[in-house]
């Protein structure tokens, strides 16, 4: 059985070895094997198109391992491919959220190329001949592709035929293929995929166990848990590249394990294999020469919600070592956790040992040493060789706009000399603390062309000098203010650029502003007059998709309705007025003006002087003559030669039909009226006939 335990023995032998990326060793009998040894399937969230556009920019990345020794059918990724700009297929699935465990339907397919590509070659000591001439090809492929925005989020696959014949863990290796996966998640969720940055083929020592860092970082900062999973098949076994299925399988198929293994026990009986769920640290342990396949999944969870996952494909070769103790931390103690505020500095040391007096050599694998992701980078300082001792230093002053929740974390490795080295590894994670929380550029990201000036202000700490940089805008502002107004005169892209220090820290923040041009207001109107007045109906014929705001003589009667009825007033001159904006609150003004008469004026009528009630269905009524409305203005009372009062009426437009308030017929003859209309009364006779 294999002993886990041995690294707490004096004679320890071989405690953590890795050697990078070797298949075959020689004494592995040789197999005219295929070429695939693993690989994942990632993406970049660049964003939207243009602010509301509703289509959104992703980059796909594919890294790919072949195996190119002599052993392989294809020894190159360009013959895989047939030329070096022969485009790979990567297919994006729909998700269904009201049949999540639906087989997935093809919505595109994304092309990925050949970006770069080098071969991998064992670091072997001078003279050391194990795994000789044996390599692996490093393969990155990216490309962009478009996809609408989606509540529900996007599946990519990708598949390729086939493995490895000599795998000893699968049912017939060399007949099954290799799925990559990932998923987006909602696009309203910007999220890229966490970056693997562990050693894709390395091979184990059997009867030991090795240690190595299948780790991987988040661009975002999410949280990240790492869990052993089964590799995923391709669909399609046709051979070599296969173009995405039109269907994509739910659950996405997976290889076969052979009877007693399992991805937590892929070397099989009295084999080992540990991972950190929290770092994906691994320890691997085989007792059988053999090659294996195990799969790392690293799933994202955002305020903790599961927000992504892809899975990362590794084939290991297990081979007998000859004894040798491995490099090991000075006083066989290292902190392997640290906190820092952003913005201060952070160094601690970093010593090993090797008990066999080998010379040792430290690589630091991580994200935040790179120049082009953080500024400043972390740097490790001092000797990365030293004859059995060897001491550096780290250090990192992590700019203040690098605080988050979320640790960083970075690998050390440290080999010897001996044939095959045998390495110590460690995941280190640094917590780094926000300084007086986030910072930023406040203001409008999406401004109105030739509209005014919009107002941007720097978003953090105060006491900071300030210096702006305004590229395709005017200002009149002092550049050294931490708020400044600017004006785009032009539709397009304009930039921001913030630099702000404090005695802490130095902030450069970067805001790009879409320049909308401004929308084209227009209205039609129709008039209506009534006893009451005159209304204007107003209808927005050229409609932006935002709101409308109506006024009739700058006091606003109408809000958010393309057609609306407004109140005109008489004897003056009214001015309607439309703003009109669109969805990014761009806005434009068009007004028109109506010259509006007297009350006589404008409403006409007549007062008859005889009607004829006699049923004939003409003249039957003595009713104001007008072609508007008069119901709700008149005021009727018809009196007989003496004075009394017959018939009383406030609806105009009933009138009076020659009977009294009794229902009983009057005689013919002349009758007296009193008609009020408005604010005026008139007087006179009518004659009714018979």
């Amino acid at each position: 059985m294999l002993n886990r335990n041995r690294r707490n023995r004096n004679k320890l032998i071989g405690t953590i070895r890795l050697f990078a990326l070797v298949i075959f060793l020689f004494t592995i009998p040789e197999v005219r094997a295929t070429h695939l040894v693993g690989g994942d399937l990632g993406y970049e969230f660049i964003g939207e198109t243009a602010p509301g556009s509703g289509q959104f920019r992703y980059k796909l990345k594919l890294r790919l391992y072949i195996n190119c020794g002599a052993s392989s059918s294809y020894p190159s990724i360009i013959d895989v491919l047939g030329g070096s700009t022969t485009p790979l297929p990567v297919g994006v699935y729909d998700e269904d959220p009201n049949n999540p465990n639906a087989a997935k339907v093809l919505l595109t397919t994304g092309n990925i190329f050949l970006s770069t590509f080098n071969i991998i070659t064992p670091p072997l000591p001078e003279g050391c001949s194990v795994g000789e001439g044996q390599c692996i090809e490093e393969s990155l492929f990216d490309g962009e592709v478009i996809l609408p925005a989606s509540t529900s989020g996007y599946h990519l696959y990708f598949q390729a035929y086939a493995r490895n014949e000599a795998i000893d863990n699968l049912v017939l290796p060399g007949e099954v293929g290799i799925g990559y996966y990932a998923f987006i998640p909602p696009t309203n969720i910007p999220n890229s995929s966490p970056l693997f940055s562990g050693v894709p083929v390395p091979f184990i020592c059997i009867g030991d166990t090795t240690s190595f860092n299948t780790s991987a970082t988040d661009p975002d900062g999410d949280s990240l848990v790492f869990s052993f999973e089964i590799p995923y098949a391709a669909q399609d076994e046709n051979g070599g590249i296969e173009p995405p299925p039109f269907i994509l399988n739910w659950p996405i198929v997976d290889v076969q394990f052979q009877s007693g293994y399992s991805p937590t026990a892929p070397f099989g009986a009295g084999g080992y294999a540990n991972i950190d769920t929290n770092t994906g640290a691994v320890e691997y342990g085989a007792v059988l020469i053999g090659n294996w396949v195990v799969a790392i999944e690293v799933r994202e969870y955002r305020n903790g919600q599961l927000i992504g996952r892809s899975r990362s494909d590794l084939q290991l070769l297990s081979t007998p070592c000859s004894p040798n103790i491995a490099p090991l931390p000075e006083n066989n103690t290292i902190t392997t956790s640290y906190q820092v505020v952003a913005g201060d500095t952070l160094c601690f040391p970093l010593a090993f040992t090797d008990e066999d007096g080998d010379t040792l050599n430290l690589i630091a694998n991580g994200l935040i040493f790179d120049n082009g992701l953080y500024t400043p980078a972390a740097t490790i300082t001092g000797p990365l060789s030293g004859d059995s001792l060897l001491t550096s230093q780290f250090c990192w002053t992590p700019a203040c706009s690098v605080g988050q929740q979320d640790p960083y974390t970075f690998s050390l490795l440290v080999s010897d000399d001996h044939c095959p080295p045998a390495i110590y590894q460690v995941v280190i994670t640094i917590e780094v603390l926000p300084r007086d929380g986030a910072v930023g550029i406040t203001g409008p990201a999406v401004a109105c062309a030739g509209q005014g000036a919009a107002e941007y202000c720097f978003n953090g700490p105060a006491g900071a000098a300030y210096q702006w940089n305004v590229t395709n805008g005017t200002t009149t502002s002092t550049l050294t203010d931490p708020c400044i107004s600017v004006e785009w005169p032009g539709s397009g892209i304009g930039t921001l650029e913030l630099v702000a220090v404090d005695a802490q820290c130095t902030w450069t923040i970067d805001l790009d502003v879409f320049a909308q041009e401004a929308p084209e207001a227009s209205f039609a109107l129709d008039l209506d007059t009534f006893c009451t007045g005159i209304t204007a109906k107003v209808l927005d014929i050229l409609p932006q998709g935002g709101q409308q705001l109506w006024y009739v003589n700058s006091q606003l009667s109408s809000i958010g309705s393309l057609e609306t009825i407004l109140p005109l007033g008489f004897s003056t001159t009214n001015e309607i007025t439309l703003i009109a904006s669109n969805q990014f609150g761009c806005s434009d003004t068009v007004s028109q003006q109506l010259v509006i008469g007297s009350y006589d004026q404008s409403v006409q009528y007549y007062i008859p002087n005889v009607f004829s009630p006699n049923g004939d269905g003409k003249n039957d009524r003595f009713i104001l003559a007008s072609q508007q409305d008069m119901s709700a203005c008149v005021l009727m009372r018809i009196y007989d030669r003496w004075g009394k009062l017959l018939y009383e009426t406030d609806n105009g437009s009933l009138g009076w039909n020659g009977k009294n308030s009794g229902g009983t017929e009057c005689a013919q003859t002349a009758y007296f009226y009193r008609i009020t209309v408005g604010d005026v009364e008139y007087h006179g006779y009518v004659d009714l006939l018979r």
